[in-house]
């Protein structure tokens, strides 16, 4: 029989794996600069900067559901209506645990300046798509876009 009394502390199975918030949080303070209070226009832009990409977002998903018909007709193809939105959720579920993680690592502000362009970046190749597989590979970007939209704003509104 091994004898499994030990006289070490710090082994304990209730001891954290990952530092306590307080502490990640005081770890995180001490590097950043300190911060100089935003201009009233500044903050103006900032503040209708988040609205537009918050309204595109909706509009991204109502408006998708909505003209539907009139893309499938445009691009020729009635049968595979149903992946429109299919492909765009499945690209937003499956990039949630990495977009989560991406956001604990990255300042906020390169994180939704990042995530602001590759939601871009999806909807110009949504928008311009000739084939229905373009099509589907710019909701797929949208969706990763979109995602970690969602993230970095959570985050910033946490802070």
């Amino acid at each position: 029989m091994a004898n499994h009394d030990r006289d070490d502390d710090d082994a304990t199975e209730t001891a954290p794996l990952l530092p306590t918030p307080a502490v990640a949080a005081t770890v995180v303070l001490k590097n950043e600069p300190e911060e100089t209070p935003l201009s009233l226009p500044r903050g103006l832009s900032i503040g209708f900067s988040l609205a537009v990409l918050i309204f595109l977002q909706t509009a991204n998903v109502s408006l998708l559901t909505t003209i539907q018909s009139a893309i499938a007709d445009g691009l020729g193809d009635y049968t595979h209506v149903s992946w429109f939105t299919s492909a765009y959720l499945i690209a937003v579920s499956s990039i949630t645990p990495l977009a989560g993680r991406l956001c604990q690592i990255f300042r906020p502000q390169s994180y939704m300046l990042l995530s602001s362009v590759v939601f871009a970046a999806g909807l110009v190749i949504t928008s311009a798509a000739p084939s229905l597989a373009v099509f589907l590979l710019g909701r797929v970007v949208t969706g990763i876009g979109e995602c970690v939209l969602s993230y970095s704003r959570s985050r910033e509104e946490s802070c």
